[in-house]
């Protein structure tokens, strides 16, 4: 990919590429894409995710530097005598103590919403209806995810005179629920004996009784004073038919690719006093591949910090980006540099680096 820019965008051969042609580094997004960027910020984004710096060496060739200090040194001065002077350049900048990757996962995530209303249902039942069954789905679609679902009765069939059922909810999967009203079965059983109690109590015969001083009158009607009780019995119940109304409330959530961040900081660093910078590189698939990335800029904002000025005898072999050690084993890497050359003297080479923080000296934390 880095091969295909340099060779289309920038017109380069072969010959005038020393990048080398395999990074080690694995692309795992199964489309990688740079959408709106110049071929030299393309290239950029192509090696930061392996720590390297692009730059065009003396030879008028593409190279690239790591940003990886502890690597070893490319030049190692023995002798004192080399060093002509050794400078330490006053600096007020406020460097960078947190660094922030931001990069696209590979993996599908949940991503979840709020806690709300999925949906809502409604049911008029009775002695009529045994049993009834309604299914509620998250969505028109039906392809709204949701979880921790659970069912909110707003109005419950045993809202009447008697309690005449139950309710129960169940999520069936990750897509709907089912909310199950249930008649208890003594309320069709009552209602049939009331009914036929009723008929038989309306074909009793009525009879007749002389009373003395009143003459003849009707026997007290038993059969049809039952009956109306049976029928005061069947309207409490017809009266007990309800009106359910539910809603099922849960948590919606999709998978989907989201954005993830390796951070590496300061230890016992507070908000306050982040002076943060950030990355932003889609390419990076997983923590692994961002959090070394971040370590290394953190580590090498926080050693540019300490700046020296060298000067050196001439050196051809010297290279932006390159790390030299010192006869006492101190070690700096070259930002820039620069050549003085006067008639009848011998070239000298000024080296503008930084010191390279070693060990305890970085105070670094993985977040």
């Amino acid at each position: 990919m880095l091969r295909d820019v340099l060779e289309v965008f920038f017109g380069l051969t072969d010959k005038e590429i020393r990048i080398p042609l395999l990074l080690g580094f694995q692309l795992l997004h199964n489309v990688n894409q740079l959408v709106m960027v110049t071929p030299m910020e393309a290239v950029n984004i192509l090696l930061e995710v392996v720590s390297r710096v692009p730059f065009f060496d003396g030879d008028g060739k593409i190279a690239s530097y790591s940003k990886d200090l502890n690597r070893n040194p490319d030049k190692i001065y023995s002798d004192w005598s080399e060093i002509v002077d050794y400078t330490v350049p006053s600096t007020t900048t406020d460097g960078i103590n947190r660094v922030v990757v931001q990069f696209l996962s590979v993996n599908l995530d949940t991503v979840e919403g709020p806690y709300q209303v999925l949906g809502s249902a409604s049911v008029t039942t009775g002695f009529f209806r045994p049993y009834e069954k309604l299914d509620c789905y998250w969505s028109e679609d039906r392809r709204l995810r949701a979880k921790d679902t659970q069912l909110k009765i707003l109005q419950s069939v045993n809202a009447g005179l008697l309690p005449v059922g139950s309710e129960s909810y169940e999520q069936i999967d990750d897509f709907h629920g089912q909310i199950t009203v249930e008649i208890s079965i003594w309320v069709p059983i009552l209602v049939t004996v009331l009914m036929m109690d009723y008929i038989y109590g309306q074909m009793r015969n009525v009879d007749f009784v002389k009373v003395p001083s009143f003459g003849v009158w009707p026997t007290i009607p038993v059969g049809r004073m039952a009956s109306a009780a049976d029928l005061i019995a069947i309207l409490i119940i017809m009266a007990s038919i309800g009106t359910g109304r539910y809603e099922v409330w849960g948590i919606p959530y999709e998978m989907a690719y989201v954005e993830k961040q390796a951070i590496a900081e300061e230890c016992d660093l507070e908000y306050w006093e982040r002076n943060e910078k950030k990355i932003e590189n889609d390419l990076f698939g997983t923590y692994e591949q961002a959090m070394p990335v971040a370590i290394n800029e953190l580590i090498w904002e926080k050693s540019n910090l300490n700046k020296r000025t060298i000067l050196v005898q001439d050196d051809p072999s010297l290279e932006i980006g390159d790390i030299i050690m010192l006869p006492d084993g101190r070690r700096y890497c070259i930002t820039n540099m620069s050549k003085t050359v006067k008639r009848g003297e011998t070239p000298l080479l000024n080296l503008e680096t930084f010191k390279i923080l070693i060990g305890s000296q970085s105070g670094l934390v993985e977040v």
